[in-house]
C-alpha cells in the first residue's frame, strides 16, 4: 500500500512541476482559500457573459423565423407582348404567409386608358379609380398574383 501512495505523490510532483507556477504563482497558492473570490467572481462573469450571448442569439433566431414566415408583396409593371401599348401592373406575394389588408399608396396617380405608343396618337388619360389597387386587396395568399 506504500507503494501506492509513493507513486501518486511522485505522480502529483511531477504535475506540480509542470504546472507549478501561474506567474509569479504556485499552484497551492492559486487554490487557496485567499483566491477563492476571485474564482468565484471570474465563474460569476463567466456565466453572465454566456447568458447574454444566448439571450442575443435567442433575440436573432426569433427575428429570423419570423421573417421567414411573413408576407412579403410586391408590385411591379409588365410589357404585355400582344398588345405593345398595354402595361399590366402585377401584384404579387412573395412570402410563406397570407397577406392581410394590403394597402396601396402611390407617389404619383396611376393613369387609366392611357392608350397610344406615341404622344401624337396619345388619347387624354383619367386617373385610375377602380380596381384591386384603388381600395386595396383584402388577402393575398401565397404565390398569387
Amino acid at each position: 500500500m506504500m507503494r501506492t501512495k509513493n507513486a501518486a505523490d511522485a505522480k502529483n510532483a511531477r504535475l506540480i512541476s509542470a504546472f507549478g507556477r501561474i506567474g509569479n504563482i504556485t499552484m497551492n497558492q492559486a487554490f487557496s482559500q485567499d483566491w477563492v473570490p476571485l474564482w468565484t467572481a471570474l465563474a460569476a462573469t463567466a456565466a453572465i457573459v454566456t447568458a447574454l450571448v444566448t439571450a442575443a442569439y435567442t433575440y436573432f433566431t426569433l427575428r429570423l423565423v419570423r421573417a421567414q414566415s411573413e408576407p412579403k408583396v410586391i408590385l411591379y409593371v409588365k410589357h404585355d407582348l400582344n398588345r405593345p401599348s398595354i402595361l399590366m401592373i402585377i401584384i404579387e406575394n412573395i412570402g410563406r404567409d397570407i397577406a392581410h389588408d394590403v394597402k396601396f399608396f402611390p407617389s404619383k396617380p396611376i393613369p387609366a386608358s392611357a392608350w397610344g405608343i406615341e404622344l401624337r396618337d396619345a388619347v387624354q388619360s383619367s386617373t385610375m379609380n377602380d380596381g384591386p389597387i384603388v381600395p386595396g386587396i383584402p388577402a393575398l395568399v401565397i404565390s398569387h398574383k
